[in-house]
């Protein structure tokens, strides 16, 4: 299948840039994402005072501080790359694929790690050298319609994820007690709450 194979070469590459879109009956969210294999990635979100960065280096992750452009290190919480891969592994699940013009339309059933609840429908388009070149999820989210999108560009440019200046990095916060388990689930999509409900603000 032409969508699985393009997702196969997009996921084998060593770096891409991404721009992404969280949208909601409330509002767009813009983010963008730069991706390094095998585990790195720096990912940024919203806007204004709602402007959040994230950086993911194997177990170790960098989250946006108090204080801007500085960053919180906390070990033994990192995800790798996998919330940014996440999205082009749930491509192994499409069902009922089908090409309209240069659109690939799909479905995702169910499944507990998918980016909305309950069934998901698809949409994707492919570059001429065959990697993943947009990709978007749509459905159901606490009741709310969302639509999940990705711009993808900069294959194995040389894009390279490293961590913040030590300069920038305050003091750990203390941790406090987390309603569920971080990372989450395997293969699980994890999202900026999963970070914030484990920080105390710095001193």
């Amino acid at each position: 299948m032409a969508l699985r194979a393009a997702a196969d070469r997009t996921l084998g590459v060593q770096s891409f840039h991404a721009d992404s879109s969280f949208q909601t009956s409330s509002g767009p969210g813009p983010g963008t994402v730069d991706y390094q294999a095998p585990d790195r990635e720096h990912e940024r979100s919203g806007t204004g005072n709602d402007a959040t960065e994230t950086i993911s280096i194997g177990d170790t992750l960098y989250f946006t501080a108090d204080r801007p452009g500085y960053f919180w290190k906390i070990e033994g919480r990192g995800i790798g790359a996998s919330d940014t891969l996440g999205y082009l592994r749930l491509l192994e699940h499409a069902e009922n694929v089908r090409l309209d013009g240069h659109l690939y339309r799909f479905d995702l059933p169910a499944i507990p790690y998918g980016p909305v609840e309950g069934s998901t429908t698809g949409v994707a388009t492919l570059t001429d050298d065959g990697f993943i070149n947009t990709l978007l999820y749509h459905g159901q989210f606490a009741g709310d319609e969302v639509t999940v999108g990705f711009t993808y560009s900069g294959f194995n440019s040389g894009i390279t994820v490293e961590p913040p200046p030590p300069g920038l990095i305050v003091r750990q916060a203390p941790l406090i007690a987390c309603p569920s388990p971080m990372p989450p689930a395997s293969e699980a999509l994890p999202n900026g709450a999963d970070i914030c409900q484990v920080l105390t603000p710095s001193p």
